[in-house]
């Protein structure tokens, strides 16, 4: 099993996320956003090159 951290960070009509995977350091996975919550929400997903 893969050790991971999840970073959330909310604010009013957004939400901004990070997923880390934890081996001898911090290595950022994915990156992405929510943005226009509560109206016509949009998801952005973006992989990161390891």
């Amino acid at each position: 099993m893969t050790d991971a951290i999840l970073v959330l960070n909310g604010g009013s009509s957004s939400l901004k996320f990070a997923v880390f995977q934890w081996r001898d350091e911090l290595h950022l996975l994915v990156r992405g956003s929510v943005s226009s919550i509560g109206e016509r929400p949009r998801l952005h997903v973006a992989p990161t090159a390891m």
